[in-house]
């Protein structure tokens, strides 16, 4: 099976195992194989469109009150596009990231596009 497939049936049977769990996408659920829960959880499924640092905020919502968060782009857009909001604003929350269609996978499809970076993290310093 490929990453996308089983990266939808696993949301599919991770929405079934626990309400909690909502799905976001920035346009792209089609590419993602992420129809099923879509259609099984609609209440749960979030389009953004094709804006991947504002999905990354509204799934930093959904983990602050309680919800399980599972935020899928292509790599480069969750890595690139949705950089900044990762490690600064959101750090404290728990979100499931989905970067799929790597470079090596998808060459024909958007070879310009699909450069995937690396996201470094730490957590917030507090002053006191």
């Amino acid at each position: 099976k490929d990453t996308r497939s089983g990266f939808g049936v696993g949301l599919l049977e991770a929405g079934k195992a626990d309400p909690r769990v909502v799905a976001l996408t920035a346009d792209l659920k089609g590419s993602l194989k992420m129809d099923a829960f879509a259609a099984e959880f609609p209440e749960r499924f979030v389009q953004c469109g094709i804006a991947e640092a504002n999905m990354v905020g509204v799934a930093a919502g959904l983990a602050i009150t309680g919800k399980i968060p599972f935020a899928g782009s292509f790599a480069e857009f969750i890595t690139g596009r949705a950089q900044s909001p990762i490690p600064y604003g959101i750090l404290e929350c728990l979100i499931n990231y989905n970067g799929n269609l790597l470079l090596v996978f998808i060459v024909n499809l958007i070879y310009s596009n699909q450069r995937p970076r690396s996201i470094r993290s730490e957590p917030p310093q507090h002053i006191s």
